[in-house]
């Protein structure tokens, strides 16, 4: 299973969005890499991706409501388009979708990594005393991709380069591409940078919100209920 498109439509901030996963030849590509400034969607994207899929999978609504017209997520298996759309905090789901999911073998799942990874930790990283950010955001991924078996899924991964300055964000793009290619599986990466030298299919997302801007924005209207 690989994530084939996503698209978007009618959102107050983003307007509409159409990414395409495939590589020349229309090969849903592997390694997949969406690269934009503050503002420019990449954890929409990396939510609607997970929230979707687990909408689908559990019958259940988003715990949060899309503030867009839609959003479609187009999934791909043996050569078979499985579709998804969302409405608010609705999922259209998709029956072929949910019946591929097999907990037991951890296939066919969307395993998805944000930026509160480097404070959800295990007991056992905390034991072993003070780590930098780096360190802290690498070890969640690492410790699921050496102790479960994942294979056929998609692997998301948003603010990848947190915490890592870029040898080490390539060193980890190696080490995470060598493994799950192995198994079938599709790494979605979202990033402020495209890594040097990566392979696959790396996207823009052009819009940008200055973060400066809209912090001292809401800044002003708080002092102003005060």
């Amino acid at each position: 299973m690989k994530l084939r498109g996503f698209h978007l439509r009618g959102h107050s901030v983003l307007g509409d969005m159409s990414l395409d996963f495939r590589s020349v030849g229309g090969v849903v590509s592997s390694l997949v890499g969406l690269v934009g400034g503050n503002g420019s969607g990449k954890s929409l994207v990396s939510d609607m991706i997970s929230y979707g899929w687990g909408g689908s999978v559990l019958n259940k609504r988003l715990p949060v409501a899309l503030n867009a017209d839609f959003c479609r997520l187009d999934f791909e298996d043996s050569g078979e388009i499985l579709s998804i759309h969302i409405r608010g905090d609705q999922v259209d789901a998709s029956t072929k979708l949910a019946v591929l999911f097999d907990n037991s073998l951890n296939r066919n799942m969307v395993l998805k990594y944000d930026s509160q990874r480097v404070s959800n930790l295990p007991l056992w990283t905390k034991m072993a005393g003070n780590q930098s950010l780096g360190v802290r955001a690498i070890w969640p991924i690492i410790s699921d991709l050496h102790e479960k078996n994942v294979s056929d899924s998609i692997i998301v991964i948003d603010d990848f380069d947190i915490g890592l300055d870029r040898v080490s964000q390539y060193g980890l793009f190696k080490h995470l591409r060598n493994h799950y290619r192995s198994k079938r599986n599709q790494l979605i990466l979202l990033s402020h940078e495209k890594i040097s030298k990566a392979d696959g299919v790396w996207l823009d997302l052009p819009v940008r919100v200055d973060s400066l801007e809209s912090a001292m924005l809401g800044f002003s209207l708080n002092s102003v209920k005060k």
